[in-house]
């Protein structure tokens, strides 16, 4: 993800893995760590 954000520079809004975990929150290298249950109903 780092390298796509590389090559794609300002083209790129975010940076997002989607788990299965309980927490959301974001990593010191900006990537965002979102659980799927907090996506939808």
């Amino acid at each position: 993800m780092l390298w796509l954000k590389q090559q794609l520079g300002d083209q790129l809004a975010d940076m997002i893995i989607v788990n299965t975990g309980s927490a959301a929150y974001r990593r010191q290298d900006g990537v965002a760590i979102v659980p799927l249950a907090l996506l939808g109903p």
